[in-house]
């Protein structure tokens, strides 16, 4: 890109990168960290023209629920709202 005079990076994301939720936390940090990482590049690539962006879709429904562990450790077993 930088040879090529500029380009996009797209990243997807998630909300819980933005707010924590509960029973994510190991998630949330994950996402965050992806958050961290996508900015700083953004500083790093911009005197290249190169764009970074990282999307945040709305609530999705997925099996991480299901596998969530509880304050005690247990799996948490069951889908959320």
């Amino acid at each position: 890109m930088i040879k090529n005079g500029g380009g996009y990076i797209a990243a997807t994301s998630s909300i819980s990168g933005k707010f924590g939720f509960p029973l994510r936390s190991a998630y949330s940090a994950a996402k965050h960290a992806l958050h961290g990482f996508f900015e700083t590049l953004r500083s790093e690539v911009y005197d290249y023209n190169i764009k970074v962006l990282i999307a945040f879709p709305g609530r999705i429904k997925t099996n991480i629920s299901l596998h969530a562990l509880t304050k005690d450790g247990t799996a948490h077993g069951k889908m959320d709202d």
